[in-house]
């Protein structure tokens, strides 16, 4: 399982900088502020404590709140069916993309994107690991990449 979603997150990273970031950007006529990663460009020591706290925090915590708790509590609220499925999915992953309005509107809109693919993949695997994982997958990339490259605002 952690190869396969090692797999679906590397897709969903590559269509994100083709499709989703370009058009978000593109729509809203503004670019993801991701100004509070500036120093991590170059800096090995930042990048690797920053994707330690990644996989703790956020791709732990985050998933056991929104996926876990969140999610689940939706999915017991609302209607059985594919309607409560889909609004419970869209409910948790809206509130998920607002946790990070640090990132501007291109931000929210990104994050929320990651919620529905990390929310597919927990089904898909119906485990909680497979979000989490995905998670920290989609996270350690972005550091990685900002710390080799600098911000990347898509390939567009």
């Amino acid at each position: 399982m952690a190869v396969e979603v090692l797999g679906w997150t590397v897709a969903w990273t590559l269509l994100e900088l083709a499709l989703v970031i370009p058009v978000a950007e593109h729509l809203t006529g503004r670019r993801q502020d991701v100004s509070e990663f500036a120093e991590l460009q170059g800096n090995l020591g930042l990048t690797l404590a920053l994707i330690g706290l990644s996989w703790t925090l956020a791709a732990v915590g985050e998933e056991v709140a929104y996926r876990g708790y969140l999610l689940t509590r939706m999915r017991e609220a609302l209607p059985a069916g594919n309607l409560g499925v889909v609004t419970a999915v869209l409910a948790s992953a809206v509130l998920f993309g607002m946790a990070h309005t640090e990132q501007g509107v291109v931000g929210v809109l990104v994050t929320a994107a990651d919620a529905v693919v990390f929310t597919a993949l927990r089904y898909r695997y119906r485990t909680l690991w497979a979000s989490v994982l995905a998670h920290g997958y989609n996270n350690t990339i972005g550091l990685t990449a900002y710390f080799l490259v600098g911000p990347i605002h898509g390939l567009w």
